[in-house]
């Protein structure tokens, strides 16, 4: 069975290019947090993805800005981890 999402995947590899291809099971796994986590922030639109039809699929790339911006601490705040004691 050939559809034209299998297509389009196809065509995007043969010129190079990355498509939407992780699923929500594979972006958890790659940020480490929880596949529910990862629903939550599509749900309110913080992480970007793709939806087809009631499928969601993320760009690698974007994935991988996005934690970038979303992880950093902004200048002066987070916490000291040598002040933290366990």
């Amino acid at each position: 069975m050939t559809g034209k999402p299998a297509l389009a995947q196809a065509q995007l590899a043969a010129n190079g290019a990355r498509g939407p291809s992780m699923t929500l099971r594979d972006v958890a796994a790659y940020i480490g947090m929880s596949r529910r986590w990862v629903a939550e922030r599509v749900r309110r639109r913080e992480i970007p993805c793709y939806r087809f039809g009631t499928a969601l699929r993320f760009d690698h790339e974007e994935v991988r800005r996005w934690t970038e911006r979303y992880w950093s601490a902004p200048e002066g705040r987070g916490r000291d981890p040598e002040r933290v004691r366990r």
